[in-house]
């Protein structure tokens, strides 16, 4: 026989309708969690999970003159309790009692599904400029005939009395060189790209270098312009993403490309000025004082196309 959540006999909560309907609803749970029905009891053994409970709907209705309104048992579940073949025990906990226009209660608590996690990707290389350059400064100093005749212990002071810095600043900075600095360009790459694939500059970026050949690193970014409008605005998120991807940048320098593949922009930037650009204002702000932080500014919608881009008649 199957057993209902609750029986109609029991319920006494329905008084003080005041003309409403008081509903108890028991709804489907996730199979993977065990039951608990409304009045308490719950259910028994893993066989029990993923079957459904028998619901009693109680309407409660009044006119609001009498003391104890008509309660009337409406089935409108089925149950596969008999399939399962699990039963649940006796409770002799007091069923909650519905008080508002319109209570529903829930067999078990259901979980709302854990939202995607974010794609992984790489993460901007732990070094700063300055680190980076140091530590870069720091491995051709070793090929010095000079520094390569010192005993092995004493180089890094030599090298950092030769370098004007702290020596605990110079062996840090060789330290996380060591760990990070070997791919530290490559790394600084991808990572720029995942921000540019997240950004209004995604599918437009054709050219994209972090060139540490030397201790002054730059970086290069070039993309396609489709509206002349938004060019410096799009000229200084490129800078930023690329400040916020390449940390071991000294300068960013950009440039942008018309459909027709025409050079129509080009600028550069010291990263930690591009670094300070606000992301969410960059509307607003881009034209007005980001643009004028930039340096040997050249644009072709006002007049000034770069060097080696055509004239237009």
């Amino acid at each position: 026989m199957n057993e209902t959540c609750a029986r109609s006999d029991d319920l006494s909560g329905a008084r003080h309708g005041h003309g409403a309907d008081a509903v108890l609803r028991v709804s489907r749970a996730a199979s993977t969690l065990p039951r608990r029905s409304a009045c308490g009891r719950a259910a028994a053994g893993p066989a029990a999970r993923g079957a459904c409970c028998e619901v009693v709907v109680v309407e409660a209705r009044t006119n609001g003159t009498g003391p104890e309104p008509e309660r009337t048992p409406r089935r409108v579940g089925t149950s596969n309790r008999k399939q399962a073949g699990a039963r649940r025990p006796e409770s002799n906990l007091p069923m909650r009692q519905p008080t508002g226009i319109r209570l529903v209660a829930a067999c078990v608590l259901a979980l709302a599904p854990l939202a995607p996690a974010h794609t992984a990707r790489a993460e901007p290389v732990p070094m700063t400029a300055r680190e980076y350059q140091l530590y870069r400064d720091y491995l051709g100093a070793l090929d010095d005939e000079r520094v390569k005749k010192m005993p092995e212990g004493k180089r890094l002071a030599a090298i950092a009395r030769n370098f004007k810095v702290p020596e605990k600043d110079l062996a840090s900075a060789v330290g996380k060189g060591d760990k990070v600095g070997r791919d530290a360009a490559r790394r600084s790459e991808t990572e720029i790209r995942s921000l540019v694939d997240g950004s209004g500059l995604a599918g437009r970026v054709h050219d994209l270098r972090v060139d540490d050949s030397a201790g002054h690193v730059v970086t290069y970014v070039g993309w396609k312009n489709v509206d002349p409008a938004k060019l410096e605005q799009e000229a200084s998120l490129a800078a930023l993403l690329a400040a916020r991807g390449a940390p071991i940048s000294h300068t960013i320098a950009v440039w942008a490309v018309d459909a027709a593949g025409r050079k129509v922009f080009e600028g550069k930037i010291s990263a930690e000025a591009a670094g300070r650009f606000n992301a969410e204002r960059m509307e607003m702000f881009a034209s007005t004082r980001y643009i004028r932080i930039f340096e040997d500014v050249r644009n072709a919608y006002k007049g000034t196309p770069p060097a080696d881009a055509p004239r237009s008649n």
